[in-house]
């Protein structure tokens, strides 16, 4: 009897562990994941054109077009976005 007592309070625990596993994640963080990424992307996006907006500004009223508070905004830019914010620069001068 007492075997039996035994084997049913481990079967109970296990079978409790295999029928209630913890969910991943609710649906309600996985949405702010997904806004949070997507302002973060669209902040690094302003920020872009607005740096070459400013480059273009240097150039048309006879500035130094690089000097070292644009290079420094540039790698900092780099730094924040990551090397395909280059391409994307690239992208939207073309523009």
């Amino acid at each position: 009897m007492l075997y039996a007592l035994i084997a049913i309070a481990i079967i109970a625990h296990y079978a409790n562990k295999w029928f209630n596993k913890p969910k991943a994640r609710g649906m309600d963080a996985q949405l702010h994941e997904l806004i949070d990424t997507e302002n973060a992307k669209s902040g690094i996006a302003r920020d872009i054109k607005r740096y070459l907006l400013t480059v273009i500004d240097d150039i048309q009223n006879d500035r130094e077009k690089f000097s070292d508070s644009q290079l420094n905004r540039a790698q900092e830019l780099l730094d924040r976005a990551g090397p395909n914010a280059m391409y994307w620069m690239t992208e939207i001068a073309a523009q």
